[in-house]
């Protein structure tokens, strides 16, 4: 399976895999507490889903590894995941409560479903749709967390994918960039297709459907903070690094230099970082101080 790896990374983690049969971590995500991390291995085999508290202990295995979970995503609440699974034959959306208990789908689609994101009220889930094959596109779609009222708001031949709710529900933020054939592009048509790599902003309803911030730049891995602002890695100042700005793409500031990679993840304080990146070949999840700009590594390859 081709993968989207720099601006959606819809199944970077299966692809790995298939390239190495070392330990890899992806996907960490915050506890509403900010006291325990989330986040998919495949230290056991394939990839499962793990919790563990940011004190190291406590560390409970929420699927099993017979089958692959990955990106799982908490609930504003606290009470529910969200991941994607291939454990009834290809990537679609689930949900479980968050002790593992009562895991079960909500898409059903001939289609690959991926980066879901639950809505502040736990009503609606976000993910990313792209149809089967190499065509390269996909869209951004919304589905009750029961699997009915399934509504697709975005399409028209771009690559669009890794939408997040604001705190109110009210909007969506999301990557995009044009569409390509992994299998067929030159690296020419790769290039100038990620270079047009930008954020997006649109209400939940899918209507005004508008860039976050003009220029030449890339922007992608867009989260919200919880102060509000738009956190995205970017070569605005020539070189790669996580900005912030307001949610109209003013008042940029620099909060961490380009080691930390995409798909980060905004602590509930706004005070730390968490990500999964290999250093020196060893694969692991880990932590950043925003304020002292230092990280360590919370869990994996020492």
């Amino acid at each position: 399976m081709q993968c989207a790896a720099l601006l959606l990374a819809p199944v970077a983690s299966v692809a790995a895999r298939q390239l190495s049969p070392a330990i890899h971590y992806y996907n960490p995500d915050w506890s509403p507490d900010g006291r325990t991390l989330l986040f998919e291995s495949t230290r056991d085999g394939k990839s499962a889903i793990y919790t563990e508290r940011l004190d190291g202990a406590d560390l409970r295995k929420l699927t099993d590894a017979a089958t692959n979970s990955e990106q799982p995503r908490w609930s504003r609440d606290g009470r529910r995941i969200a991941f994607i699974s291939d454990r009834d034959g290809h990537l679609q959306v689930y949900i479980m409560n968050a002790d593992g208990s009562d895991q079960r789908r909500v898409t059903d689609s001939p289609e690959v479903e991926v980066t879901p994101s639950l809505s502040p009220d736990g009503m609606w889930i976000a993910f990313t749709t792209s149809p089967p094959g190499d065509g390269g596109t996909s869209a951004i779609c919304t589905i009750r967390t029961d699997g009915t009222g399934r509504r697709c708001l975005t399409s028209g031949g771009m690559s669009d994918g890794r939408a997040e709710w604001s705190t109110d529900g009210s909007l969506l933020l999301f990557s995009r960039r044009p569409a390509f054939s992994y299998r067929n592009a030159t690296p020419a048509e790769r290039a100038q297709a990620l270079a047009g790599a930008a954020i997006f902003l649109m209400k939940s309803d899918g209507s005004d459907v508008h860039r976050v911030r003009q220029g030449p730049a890339r922007d992608t891995s867009p989260v919200w903070g919880p102060d509000g602002r738009v956190y995205f890695r970017s070569d605005l100042n020539g070189v790669i690094s996580i900005l912030s700005t307001r949610p109209d793409g003013t008042d940029p500031r620099q909060v961490a230099d380009g080691t930390v990679p995409a798909q980060f993840r905004v602590s509930p304080d706004g005070t730390h970082l968490t990500y999964a990146k290999d250093v020196a070949g060893k694969a692991g999840i880990y932590v950043y101080d925003i304020d002292s700009k230092t990280e360590r590594l919370f869990v994996g390859e020492r």
